[in-house]
Order: C-alpha cells, then sequence, then structure tokens
C-alpha cells in the first residue's frame, strides 16, 4: 500500500507549476559537464560565500517556503533545515571498486574471534527443512481459519486474500525437493585457523571458546555473525519501529532491548576499529539492533548496538537518518531517463552486545584512486531551490494520475549536503561529489476527510521520528555541482 501511495503522490507532483531553470533539467547525462567543472580544482567564484575567503562556499541554515498546492491535490510544505560542511569547501574524490580477497577475510577473522576448532557446511538439513515445511503449511491452516471466521480484527496484520492453491502447491513441490536434497546432518572437519575459507564459502566454524560463527565470504562482502547456522540477519530499530507501525507480527516478538548502554558499546568499537586498522572512516549511523538467525523461521541470537561506519571524504556530514541505494537515475535513450543498477557505496557494519562484537559485515569496498578537485564550484543557492524543487516534479511517471481520490501533503524538513556516489564518464571510476540529499515525509488523506494519515508510523513515534533517530524516509538526491538527479528513493523507504 505504501507503495502505490509513494507512486500516486510522486505523479501529481508531475503537473506541478514551478519556475524554469535556465538550461534543460535532466538526470546525469554521463556527458562532460561535470567532468568540465572538474578540471578547475578551485571554485574560482564565492557565489554562496559569506565572508571574505572567496573559496568558501556558504549556504542558508534553513529553507523555508509559504506551502503551495499542485492541481488541489498535493500540499508541498517546505521548512527544512540545511545541514552542510562547517568549512565551506566540496572536494571531489575519484574511487574504484575492489575485491575483498581470502587472506584479507581470514587477517580480519584472526583479529575479531578466537581460533576455531572445526568447520562445516553453513546449509540447512533434512530436519531443518521439515521444521521449515511443517511451520509453512501451519501458517496457511491458520489463514485459511481467520478467512472463515469473517476475518475478525484481531489486531494483526492480514492479507484479505485467500492464498492460491496453485501457490501452495509450489511451496510444497519446493519443500519436498530441499528435504530431498539435504544431507541428514552436517559432517564437521577439524580445523585450527580460518586459512580454508575461499571466495563463495559459506561456513560455520565453531571456536574454542564454545561459541560458533558463520562466515560468508563474497567477491564484495565479507559477513560474519556469532550465534547463526546459515547466516546473521541485523534487525535495527528503526525496521522494528516501522514494523510496529504496520503490525507484522513476523518480527516484532523478536525484539528486545539491549541491557548494554550506548557510551559502553562506542568504546568497544573505538577498540575494533583500531585493531582491525579501520582509518578513513566515519559513523554513519548508531541504533539499537537486534542479531537474528536467519536459519529458516527467524530466530532472536541478542541485543546490542548497531555501528554503521562509511568513508570519510573530506568531512562531509553524515545523515543521522540513513538510506539505502534504491534507483540509481542516469539519461537514458530518447528524452528520458532510465533506473539503472544500483551503485552500492562501500559500509561496514559491526554490532556489539556485551560480549563484544557479535556480527561484522564490510561490503562493496572501494579505493580511493585520486582527488579530482579540492573545492568544486557548486551551483549558487537559488538555482540549487530551483533544481531540486524541480527534481520533485520529474522524478516518477504519471501512470496512477486520477484513479484514487487522495489528497496528499509533502512536508520537507531536512537538506543535507553531503558526498554522494556518481559515475565517471565512460569508465568504471565513481565520483564521491557534493549532492543535495532532500528528506521528505508524505501524508495522505482521503479527499472527503478532515485529517491525514501519518504513511510511516504510528503517532507516539512521530515526534521521536524527527530527532535524532534512525528511522525510515523518502529520499531525493540532487547532484549539487550540475543539478542532476542521482538517486530517488520515492517507491520505498530506505534504510
Amino acid at each position: 500500500m505504501k507503495k502505490i501511495l509513494c507512486l500516486l503522490f510522486c505523479a501529481l507532483l508531475l503537473c506541478a507549476c514551478v519556475p524554469t531553470p535556465t538550461e534543460e533539467f535532466v538526470v546525469y547525462r554521463g556527458d562532460d559537464a561535470i567532468e568540465q567543472k572538474l578540471s578547475v580544482t578551485e571554485a574560482p567564484i564565492a557565489k554562496n560565500a559569506s565572508d571574505t575567503d572567496e573559496a568558501v562556499q556558504r549556504f542558508p541554515s534553513r529553507w523555508t517556503e509559504d506551502a503551495y498546492t499542485i492541481n488541489d491535490r498535493v500540499t508541498v510544505e517546505i521548512d527544512a533545515e540545511i545541514v552542510q560542511k562547517a568549512d565551506g569547501l566540496y572536494p571531489v574524490y575519484r574511487t574504484r571498486g575492489s575485491r575483498i580477497m581470502p587472506e584479507d577475510a581470514v587477517r580480519i577473522l584472526e583479529k575479531l574471534l578466537p581460533p576455531p576448532v572445526s568447520e562445516h557446511s553453513a546449509e540447512k538439513t533434512k530436519g531443518d527443512w521439515t521444521r521449515e515445511f511443517k511451520a509453512y503449511l501451519e501458517e496457511v491452516e491458520a489463514h485459511r481459519a481467520w478467512i472463515a471466521a469473517g476475518m475478525p480484527d484481531d489486531g494483526k496484520d492480514h492479507d484479505e486474500t485467500e492464498i492460491p492453491q496453485s501457490m501452495i502447491d509450489d511451496m510444497t513441490d519446493t519443500y519436498m525437493q530441499e528435504i530431498q536434497n539435504a544431507p541428514e546432518k552436517l559432517i564437521e572437519s577439524p580445523v585450527s585457523d580460518f586459512r580454508s575459507l575461499k571466495t563463495g564459502d559459506r561456513k560455520v566454524f565453531e571456536l574454542s571458546d564454545g561459541r560458533s560463527v558463520c562466515v560468508a565470504l563474497l567477491a564484495n562482502e565479507l559477513r560474519a555473525d556469532i550465534g547463526c547456522c546459515t547466516g546473521g540477519f541485523v534487525y535495527p530499530e528503526d525496521l522494528y519501529l516501522d514494523l510496529l507501525s504496520e503490525k507484522d507480527e513476523t518480527y516484532i516478538g523478536l525484539w528486545r532491548e539491549p541491557t548494554l548502554q550506548r557510551e559502553q558499546a562506542e568504546a568497544v568499537l573505538r577498540e575494533t576499529e583500531e585493531k582491525l586498522g579501520l582509518t578513513g572512516f566515519t559513523v554513519r549511523s548508531a541504533q539499537k539492533a537486534c542479531l537474528l538467525d536467519n536459519h529458516g523461521t527467524p530466530a532472536y541470537v541478542t541485543a546490542g548496538w548497531s555501528f554503521i561506519l562509511v568513508r570519510d571524504y573530506g568531512g562531509y556530514p553524515q545523515s543521522v537518518v540513513p538510506f539505502a541505494p534504491a534507483q540509481i537515475l542516469e539519461y537514458g535513450a530518447g528524452d528520458g531517463f532510465s533506473a539503472n543498477k544500483p551503485i552500492q557505496k562501500e559500509e561496514v557494519e559491526i554490532v556489539i552486545d556485551e560480549s563484544g562484537v557479535v556480527s561484522f559485515r564490510h561490503s562493496s569496498p572501494h579505493e580511493i584512486v585520486g582527488v579530482e578537485s579540492t573545492n568544486v564550484e557548486l551551483l549558487p543557492w537559488e538555482e540549487a531551490k530551483l533544481r531540486i524543487r524541480n527534481a520533485i516534479a520529474v522524478t516518477a511517471p504519471n501512470a496512477w494520475l486520477d484513479k484514487h481520490d487522495f489528497v496528499y501533503r509533502q512536508k520537507i524538513w531536512r537538506l543535507l549536503l553531503t558526498n554522494y556516489t556518481v559515475r565517471v564518464r565512460n569508465q568504471n571510476d565513481y565520483y564521491e561529489m557534493p549532492c543535495w540529499v532532500v528528506f521528505f515525509d508524505m501524508d495522505f488523506r482521503e479527499a472527503d476527510k478532515a485529517d491525514f494519515y501519518d504513511t510511516i508510523y504510528t503517532d507516539e513515534h512521530w515526534e521521536k521520528e524527527h530527532n535524532d533517530t534512525n528511522l525510515l524516509h523518502d529520499v531525493l538526491i540532487v547532484n549539487a555541482v550540475d543539478g542532476s538527479i542521482v538517486y530517488t528513493d520515492l517507491n520505498d523507504y530506505g534504510r
């Protein structure tokens, strides 16, 4: 439902009456416009400067405009804080994706964990698949019983449609095939180190301290989760609050509050960064989290704190509200644009409980190959505002326009001038360059009703949501150098 409402909302924005920019508004074309600006290493004119240093580029601390209505259906409210670099200097880095080699993974595991005593493959046995199949059939029967009882309001989020028998038959065939192919039991092999780990492996190591760890190594990701059989899942507080508002019973009951205090977890984080040599990173988000075992039906393992670290490209401010790559928009054939495969940004996630590090993930590693500009010239504020308003109007198709009788309210509440990833023209490299991240919330109501519904959270979380918590929001990202759209997350709520 949320995805549909987001599409409806964005479609209405297409008809917005906004001023015409001085040049054609497009998403990133992949032409040499950015390269031309990067050829000048220092901003030549401080159009936004508020002091005597011509290289410094500063912007207002807040953007507030009178609310305006689009087609009598959408009200846009802009009252946004503007977060920007303190020094007013905006460098651009060139980066390149790299691999995590087995020897790198072994080095990390040896520093994080005690030595292993045995290993076995991280897969499910016949018994595991059988129990999972039984749980699926019980869920199907419970759903049928709820529908037969007249779909009473039991406070749970139910699907009001019957599960097609063909779908049940397909799931049954899948489970039976997995049961047939799965081993009766897992065979352990004695080991004294992690050096048997190879790219593509997913293994469980029994450790000398009595614990176990599931390790998965891909070309671009290393993951290690304590106490998990086939893989771990980090269940953060922002997702818990989102599921709580939707009354999603699957994961709500698995939430636990950590007993470890944040200050204690941060001390362990600093020790871990030093131990692993994680230099050049900065904390993007810190929040409570549970570690779940993804072995069939999710199971609680422990509760602690999750820290997500990203590379520090010249001191750009980071978002306290995390978002994920959903659609990277680039100029396509004809006059339109296309949503290409997302650019996966480098992250290190470390989960800490009373025992120490219980989950480690390093994904999409990048190396810095050069500094393209020490302070690239940004669009002046008046033009940047124009580009952002136009971006809101063109980032979604109008397929749902007039098909539902809703009235919408978009509230833009934060602009973050930070670094984001843009592909280099005709190469496999990337730019980490200044971009405007526009955070907004969307409410809706039926046309004949007076009250708006909050599409994300229950009322008791509304005030907390806009403070220093890592809750979920829609975002739009506009390149601060040329005004092009490089990212949109309008169809889902990113984390």
